[in-house]
């Protein structure tokens, strides 16, 4: 699976009033991922989707997530709310339905 993190997915800015968001192309071969300002509507959360926030080896924040089809059914969507240290997160991983996805 080809993954990319865009947009500050590593070291960089983000915090608290952002959210990470992603693009899951096609079969889900293809991910890209940005920041960007908002907040992820609870009525929003997809249930047994979540994203994991690391520093190094270590947890530091778990988010809900929402998944949604983009049109057509080219891919999907997902959204989860960044933690308020996110400029110090190093990767994320993407959880869908208990399997685990390495985003950086």
């Amino acid at each position: 699976m080809q993954q990319r993190a865009t947009g500050g997915s590593g070291a960089g800015s983000g915090g608290s009033d952002g959210g990470a968001t992603g693009v899951l192309a096609g079969n889900g071969n293809v991910e890209e991922w940005w920041t960007a300002e908002g907040t992820l509507d609870p009525a929003e959360v997809t249930p047994g989707h979540e994203v994991e926030f690391y520093q190094g080896n270590r947890l530091v924040a778990r988010a809900p997530a929402s998944l949604a089809e983009l049109p057509e059914g080219s891919g999907k969507y997902v959204l989860a709310q960044a933690p308020a240290n996110f400029g110090a997160i190093t990767s994320m991983v993407r959880v869908a339905n208990g399997v685990r996805h390495p985003i950086a």
